[in-house]
This record gives C-alpha cells, sequence and structure tokens, in this order.
C-alpha cells in the first residue's frame, strides 16, 4: 500500500525534495518515540517493550500535525500555501506520498531501533507473544 503511494510521487520541480525532507522527518519522530521505548525482561527471560505517555504523545503530536495541516491546507491557508507551493514548483500531490513516507520512515526507524536494542541485550530470543510459558501443558488436559 505504502509503495503505491511512492511510485506516484511526482518528480518534477521540488517535489522529491520536500518527499525526503518529509522522510527525514519521519525518521526524527521514530527515533524520538524510540527513546522512550524500554525493554523489559519477564520471569520467565522472555522480552518485551514498554512506553507509556511520552511515546503516545510524540506520536500523536506526529500524526494530529499531519491532520492539522492538511485541515489547515483546506480551510485556513489555502491560498498562502497554493501559492508557496507554485512559487516552490511543488505539485499538489507531493503532500499524500510526502506524509506515507514520513509515517513509514518514522515506524521503520522505532522497529530498526529496537532490533538493534534487542540484539544488545542478554536474554531470550525474540518477543513475548503473549503465549503461557507452559502453554503445552494446557494443551495436555
Amino acid at each position: 500500500m505504502g509503495a503505491g503511494y511512492l511510485r506516484r510521487l511526482p518528480s518534477g520541480g521540488h517535489n522529491l525534495l520536500l518527499a525526503l525532507g518529509l522522510g527525514v522527518l519521519g525518521v526524527v519522530f521514530g527515533l524520538i518515540a524510540l527513546a522512550f521505548v524500554r525493554i523489559s525482561v519477564g520471569p520467565d527471560g522472555q522480552r518485551f517493550t514498554r512506553a507509556g505517555l511520552a511515546y503516545l504523545l510524540v506520536w500523536l503530536i506526529a500524526m494530529g500535525g499531519r491532520l492539522i495541516f492538511g485541515y489547515g491546507a483546506q480551510h485556513w491557508y489555502t491560498v498562502s500555501l497554493g501559492r508557496w507551493m507554485a512559487s516552490s514548483q511543488l505539485s499538489p500531490d507531493v503532500w499524500t506520498g510526502g506524509f506515507a513516507l514520513m509515517a513509514m520512515t518514522m515506524v521503520a526507524a522505532r522497529t530498526l531501533g529496537l532490533v538493534a536494542r534487542f540484539a544488545g541485550q542478554p536474554g531470550a530470543g525474540g518477543f513475548a507473544r503473549g503465549v503461557p510459558a507452559d502453554a503445552d501443558a494446557l494443551d495436555r488436559r
């Protein structure tokens, strides 16, 4: 699905530069969110992640910012944004692909950061999957 948005990114003017900037912004938000994720080890040795209110706020700011920008582009600053886009040689279609790239890079930065942090942690491999350690014993009952 995300690849479809990227394939439709306009390449003329400064469109790719704006999309790349939004992608970098996604990486920044992803790394900030990652800073608020803690890795813990359960009594069974399984590692798991925990994130709190600060993590939620980072995601809400990133998502809410995109939503507010879209609303504002249609209702608050339509004319001035249109003039700026025309003078900057930007297509209106750049926002869809650029925001999709921002979302994908945000998730990728957070996920790759967690993979790197998990690799550096001692303990049993993998993520906890919500299955009791003695699940086989439950099947035998």
